[in-house]
């Protein structure tokens, strides 16, 4: 028989449970705290630490609305990026020393050693900070690839599909095959155009006469649509009928005589020209709308705490 709890020990309880709630509210409302994922703290000073990167991309100092807006984004992006490597670490996802050394000497080889130094000033970022972050970028890409890429796939009707709503994206510009012939001077381009028009052979005049490095090949470009060439390439080229020499051509490399040898003209490219392009679109399309949704409930289940009176002060004041 249950017995009736006591004035003293309904006080007692209530006093334990405002202590627990005050607790947790307290810990809420830490100065030193901006947020808490899954009870992993988010420290002020690390979150200052990237407001103050985020804040270098303003020329202006932001407004009281442009900073509550970036500091939003910014505890959003943090605090994601916390649940994703709780993620890692629950599945136990690693890196060996060796994977992560060659991504550091890929980064520097792309970017090479003085773009890898002005990168990291430009960013705030030692050496042993970009390490770390490319670590974590490679810990990311090893969670996504297993818990959401090896499950996203494509169909041959997908495929197809894709190809016929955005057949816009798959044409193939008019281009020409054209020969080039540069030289120093006008007067000696003039003298090879009337050498040309007498008879003798572009191919043979370009190597013997061409300062460019396709003269070994009779002065050959190849096929090119209009933008990859310089300007003046494309106005003397494509404004020239198969078969035609331009006029004396000058540029910043000196004086040039093209020959268009063949045209195509701009048409659509057929789904099976067309399939690596558009299953590498349509890859990452699938593969970034399945780890949207996967983030997404990873959120759904986390307990995430924002600390808005806190994430308020912070950058220099203002409200949210």
């Amino acid at each position: 028989m249950r017995t009736a709890p006591t004035p003293g020990r309904v006080a007692c309880c209530l006093l334990l449970l405002c202590a627990t709630a005050c607790s947790e509210e307290g810990a809420r409302e830490d100065p030193r705290v901006v947020a808490t994922v899954n009870g992993e703290v988010l420290s002020r000073a690390d979150f200052e630490r990237e407001l103050r990167r985020a804040l270098a991309g303003f020329e202006l100092q932001p407004s009281p609305e442009q900073l509550d807006a970036l500091r939003n984004t910014v505890v959003e992006q943090m605090t994601e990026a916390m649940l994703l490597e709780q993620a890692i670490r629950s599945r136990g996802i690693a890196v060996t020393a060796d994977e992560l050394e060659r991504r550091m000497l890929q980064a520097s080889a792309d970017l090479g050693s003085e773009g890898l130094d002005r990168a990291l000033d430009a960013s705030e970022l030692q050496l042993a900070e970009f390490r770390k972050r490319t670590k974590a970028t490679l810990l990311l890409e090893r969670l996504f690839q297993e818990e959401v890429y090896a499950r996203v796939a494509l169909t041959a009707e997908e495929v197809a599909s894709y190809h016929q709503a955005h057949a816009a994206q798959f044409q193939q510009a008019e281009q020409v095959h054209a020969l080039q012939l540069v030289v120093n001077t006008q007067e000696e381009a003039r003298r090879l155009r009337t050498q040309v028009r007498d008879g003798k052979r572009f191919g043979e005049l370009a190597m013997k006469y061409s300062l460019s490095p396709d003269a070994k090949v009779g002065g050959d470009l190849g096929w090119f649509e209009r933008g990859v060439m310089p300007a003046a390439f494309d106005e003397a080229c494509f404004g020239l009928p198969v078969g035609a020499l331009s006029d004396v051509v000058a540029s910043d490399y000196g004086y040039h005589l093209f020959k268009v040898v063949e045209r195509r003209p701009a048409r659509a490219l057929t789904l099976q020209e067309s399939r690596p392009l558009v299953e590498s679109r349509l890859l990452r399309e699938k593969r970034a709308a399945a780890q949207a949704a996967w983030v997404a409930g990873l959120k759904k289940k986390a307990n995430i705490r924002i600390n808005r009176q806190t994430l308020a002060s912070t950058g220099g004041g203002g409200a949210t």
